[in-house]
């Protein structure tokens, strides 16, 4: 039992201040030509729903450039509101992993990717272990904008 403590412990204390977080291997999950200051961004809703208004707020203060969160439904509508492919490109979308700890323990890791709608081409997530629980799309989004820059 000690153990499980220590080990919600050390996870709480690592998704506490994540704020500054970035991930180092952003080039090889973030498109080459995608540039967050000239490129429009789609981005889904979070996959942890009750943090996508603090995900909202975030990007309003940090990201550079132009985005909208829309549902994945509308990233992969090919006819509505962001049909044309040359301005709406590139979105970055939400999946999950579900993570066990001895059986008792759950928690949901979220993690993203970006996925180029002129190709309906997935690209990878991250290759560095995401343990920013609830809060992971910082990281995604501060690697974006500084690997970026």
């Amino acid at each position: 039992m000690k153990i499980l403590t220590l080990l919600i412990a050390a996870f709480l204390f690592a998704t506490c201040n994540v704020s500054n977080k970035t991930f180092s291997d952003g080039a090889s999950w973030i498109p080459e030509s995608f540039n967050p200051n000239s490129d429009f961004l789609l981005v889904e809703t979070y996959a942890v729903k009750k943090e996508n208004a603090n995900m909202e707020a975030f990007l309003r203060q940090n990201y550079p450039g132009k985005y909208e969160v829309v549902d994945r439904k509308t990233i992969m509508d090919e006819a509505g509101k962001f049909a044309d492919i040359k301005k709406y490109r590139y979105a970055f979308v939400w999946g999950s992993t579900h993570v066990s700890i001895n059986g008792n323990f759950h928690y949901m890791d979220p993690n993203g990717n970006f996925y180029d709608r002129a190709e309906k081409k997935d690209y990878p997530t991250t290759k560095k272990y995401n343990n920013y629980g609830q809060k992971s799309y910082i990281p995604f989004f501060n690697t974006i904008i500084k690997q970026r820059r």
